[in-house]
């Protein structure tokens, strides 16, 4: 085992070991072992060479010295002037590892800000619109901005639904001082995860809430990777349009637009928040943090389609069902034959 002053050694489980001078074992108190980021060499080797000592002849602590590599060249090459060889293949551009995000990347800005309406994902830390602390705590007056968006999908990605409710409060109450939120919004952020979890997920299964599914029978943040053969946006868009298709996705054809100029080839990559089974189907859920207004009339059905369709959400979903259905056709049998009973 080699040791010293590596770059971020100080956070190491080894460097807790081997410089931890109590002998109780503790909770790792991280900005204590910083110190050992200050250590010197000499230092470092004193404590070594204490713990040889207590270790009754069962450690040794020896020096390295400098590694040095002497390279000899055969004789007829001493004198042999070497030249790059010139790279001629050709690289397929489109031979990449994409993702939704990279994907939308792609696509140009050309729709109008609607009034009223603010997207988190177009936030930055320190954006004026933060948060304000004279304002009355809120769901809708929590700040807003890539942080807060993932605080809250941190806490959802670790969420036990069945759990009670003293103990989601521990949760946000300490995610609460580690992201240096004030406390007054504990109240609101649990009055909101509360109905998150209880809230029926679709009108014909009035029963099926996040709170009923089990430990056992979910997953959370399921990474996928699956290859790509050639994929043109414009043909993506040409299907959405077809007549089979249901309305809502017919319009989001229109939004493909922007992409139309894409190719994808290689593979695809991403996180599915969390899928679960129920009642033998399988669902998948996203979660989404949008600031759309300082109402709940401002998160209507309508509302959220356009959103769905202005940020290339439902190009989303359409990618992590396809993982999913991947994903469940290699572990459940005969599933190709019973897909739509399934997903």
């Amino acid at each position: 085992l080699c040791w010293g002053g590596i770059r971020q050694a100080d956070m190491s489980a080894l460097s807790y070991l081997l410089h931890k001078h109590n002998s109780v074992i503790e909770a790792v108190d991280l900005a204590q072992l910083r110190y050992f980021a200050k250590m010197g060499d000499g230092e470092i080797l004193k404590d070594l060479q204490r713990l040889e000592m207590e270790a009754n002849n069962t450690i040794r602590i020896c020096r390295v010295g400098p590694l040095v590599e002497s390279v000899v060249l055969p004789v007829h090459k001493l004198n042999q002037i070497e030249t790059c060889r010139k790279f001629s293949r050709l690289l397929d551009s489109q031979w990449q590892i994409s993702s939704f995000s990279s994907i939308i990347s792609k696509r140009a800005k050309t729709y109008v800000e609607r009034p009223g309406v603010v997207d988190s994902l177009h936030f930055f830390e320190g954006s004026p619109f933060e948060g304000n602390s004279k304002e009355e705590a809120t769901i809708f007056t929590f700040p807003k901005g890539a942080a807060a968006g993932t605080f809250l999908h941190e806490i959802l990605e670790g969420l036990d639904f069945s759990v009670d409710q003293t103990i989601i409060e521990n949760m946000v109450r300490e995610k609460l001082a580690r992201y240096e939120y004030e406390a007054n919004w504990l109240e609101p952020l649990c009055t909101m995860f509360d109905h998150v979890v209880q809230v029926p997920l679709l009108a014909a299964l009035p029963d099926m809430t996040l709170k009923k599914i089990g430990r056992h029978h979910k997953k959370a943040e399921m990474e996928f990777y699956f290859p790509l053969g050639l994929v043109e946006m414009a043909k993506i868009q040409e299907l959405f349009c077809a007549s089979h298709v249901k309305q809502h996705l017919q319009g989001f054809a229109e939004k493909l637009k922007n992409l139309s100029e894409v190719k994808l080839a290689g593979f695809m990559k991403g996180f599915i928040d969390l899928f679960f089974e129920y009642e033998g189907k399988y669902y998948l859920v996203d979660w989404k943090s949008n600031h759309l207004g300082g109402g709940l009339h401002f998160y209507g059905p309508d509302q959220l389609l356009d959103v769905m369709q202005e940020e290339m959400y439902v190009l989303q979903y359409h990618i992590y069902i396809l993982a999913l259905h991947r994903f469940l056709k290699s572990r459940l049998r005969d599933f190709a034959n019973r897909a739509l009973r399934h997903v």
